[in-house]
């Protein structure tokens, strides 16, 4: 029950790819990313709907089994009940020409991420983990993502800063939900429309 699989969103570029069929819909989450015309992350989706079905994002389902142990589920935001609120956070969807953006792609439920300047997150082996060569406690109560670094699979992207592999990207994103949530760290806004327009 604590652990959350990916699938793959059918859309422009791929036919998608589903996930382990012993996991239940609770259990996954899509790592479809948006890729600006330049290359580069700087947005993370967290709903989206396909043919009618809601789906949320893996790093969404991560962040959301760990909060519920803190007791901290999504809500309606009282600011607006269409924007999602977490803890204190209030995620406000991303718009069309928000910033520098002009008509932009703004399907789904996407928000402005966030990045840290030097992630600041732990890796270790498989092959350190099947030798039984980890302390248990490492991993006790923490989220711990599975994925590859390796240059030869080349499942990379570029985010403004750096090229980082796909599960640096993810734990990113699902860092950027909890530290919202639980510390609120601020989270991306732009200028109101007015402002922009000025």
């Amino acid at each position: 029950p604590n652990l959350i699989g990916i699938e793959r969103l059918k859309d422009e570029k791929s036919l998608g790819v589903a996930s382990a069929p012993m996991l239940n819909h609770q259990q996954v989450g899509f790592n479809n990313v948006v890729v600006d015309s330049d290359g580069k992350v700087r947005r993370s989706l967290l709903y989206w709907h396909v043919d009618g079905k809601p789906h949320k994002s893996f790093a969404l389902q991560m962040a959301l089994m760990y909060l519920k142990a803190q007791s901290i589920t999504p809500q309606p935001a009282k600011v607006n009940p269409q924007y999602l609120q977490l803890g204190q956070a209030v995620f406000r969807p991303f718009g069309a020409n928000d910033g520098a953006y002009v008509n932009a792609d703004n399907g789904g439920y996407q928000i402005l991420a966030n990045f840290r300047q030097s992630p600041s997150f732990r890796t270790i082996s498989i092959a350190d983990v099947l030798a039984d060569r980890v302390k248990p406690d490492l991993m006790r109560d923490r989220l711990v993502l599975i994925g590859q670094t390796t240059s030869s699979l080349n499942d990379f992207f570029y985010t403004p800063e750096q090229e980082v592999p796909a599960v640096q990207l993810y734990a990113d994103f699902v860092s950027q939900i909890l530290s919202a949530a639980i510390n609120q760290r601020p989270l991306i806004r732009v200028w109101p429309q007015l402002l922009e327009v000025l």
